[in-house]
């Protein structure tokens, strides 16, 4: 099994070849504004991997012009390389729960629950 991440990486559509040539196999690709886009959806992305490495290596060569985002499947960044929020891709975290939660006001008039403040 293992820890795995979601994947999203870019380059510019000139560079396609040389990323395809290291890791081919994303689950999804997108070709948009002269940028070439690449998506795993639950990969094991391990530095420790020879492709992962490279892949980063190449991505690190041009951070201008290229990213990677790794989000872990705990919802933790693994690995972020140049500047995936020019191209719309952001790391956004929010806690997801099954509380109702109420101000204080509604708790203090409807339930007669005081909250005291310092």
């Amino acid at each position: 099994m293992g820890y795995r991440s979601e994947v999203i990486a870019g380059v510019p559509a000139k560079d396609k070849k040389k990323a395809l040539e290291i890791i081919s196999d994303w689950d999804e690709y997108a070709l948009e504004d002269d940028m070439f886009y690449m998506r795993a959806e639950s990969w094991k992305w391990y530095d420790s991997y020879d492709e992962v490495s490279k892949f980063s290596k190449f991505i690190l060569e041009n951070e201008k012009d290229r990213f990677l985002m790794a989000i872990g499947e705990d919802g933790m960044l693994v690995e972020e390389s140049g500047q995936p929020w020019e191209y719309g891709v952001e790391y956004i975290a929010n806690i997801d729960h099954g509380i109702f939660f109420e101000d204080k006001e509604v708790l203090t008039e409807l339930k007669g629950i005081k909250i005291e403040e310092d």
